[in-house]
């Protein structure tokens, strides 16, 4: 298979034929791993902000829920009197 990206098309220029030392492969992949290991612990930890930011809107929003229900709950009591 021709590699169309390559600006030769001998046969022997197209050929890979470097034997990586087995030491090399685990340290591309360990790299590789790492890198991963890395862009999930980023994408975790956003997503940890975003539900601390919407866990903190939630409190606010039962604060202010209850703040309504204590005003109503004081005119109703005053309207009885």
């Amino acid at each position: 298979m021709q590699d169309p990206a390559a600006p030769t098309n001998l046969p022997w220029a197209l050929k890979d034929e470097t034997v990586m030392k087995p030491g090399v492969k685990l340290k591309d992949e360990i790299n590789n791993l790492n890198s991963y290991i890395e862009s999930r612990k980023s994408e975790s930890s956003k997503l940890e902000s975003a539900l601390a930011k919407k866990h903190n809107d939630y409190n606010d929003l039962r604060k202010q829920r209850d703040e309504l229900q204590e005003e109503r709950k004081y005119k109703r009591t005053w309207r009885n009197r």
